[in-house]
């Protein structure tokens, strides 16, 4: 049986401060947006647009887009995912 888990969104920010010699690194999580359901991954395009595509492991592409996630999926297809049956032992 297939479980769905509300997971949120978080992005990871990076900052370098240099001190004298020894840089030092802090690590900070900003939560950006949520409403997915297992992200199992993510890509910006080369368009100068600032969207994230979030890729969901049941089939749909989510835009997120001024730190929003936008109500229709850019891409839907959990239809051609069901015959497959891939891994299905890892959910």
């Amino acid at each position: 049986m297939r479980k769905s888990i509300g997971i949120t969104f978080t992005f990871l920010v990076v900052f370098l401060t240099i001190h004298s010699q020894t840089p030092s690194i802090s690590i900070k999580l900003i939560e950006v947006t949520s409403g997915f359901t297992s992200p199992v991954g993510m890509a910006t395009p080369d368009d100068g647009s600032g969207r994230l595509f979030v890729f969901e492991q049941g089939g749909k592409i989510k835009i997120v887009k001024n730190n929003k996630l936008l109500d229709e999926p850019f891409m839907d297809v959990s239809a051609r995912l069901d015959g497959l049956n891939i891994a299905s032992s890892f959910y």
